[in-house]
């Protein structure tokens, strides 16, 4: 488990994939559309890498 803010998260992405469109905005939308898993501390949205890498690769099929 890699917990990481959506800054974190972001850059990670981008250093595995530096063409992802992944963004931080990105993230933080789907995370107040309620659609991608998180923790909230304080008013820091904090997400597990691996399990946001997963959420992903699940998605990528439905092209």
């Amino acid at each position: 488990m890699r917990i990481r803010t959506i800054r974190e998260t972001a850059k990670i992405l981008k250093e595995m994939d530096p063409e992802t469109r992944i963004t931080e905005n990105t993230l933080r939308k789907l995370i107040t559309e309620g659609n991608l898993p998180h923790r909230t501390v304080g008013k820091t949205y904090l997400l597990d890498v691996d399990t946001i890498i997963d959420f992903f690769k699940c998605r990528e099929v439905q092209a």
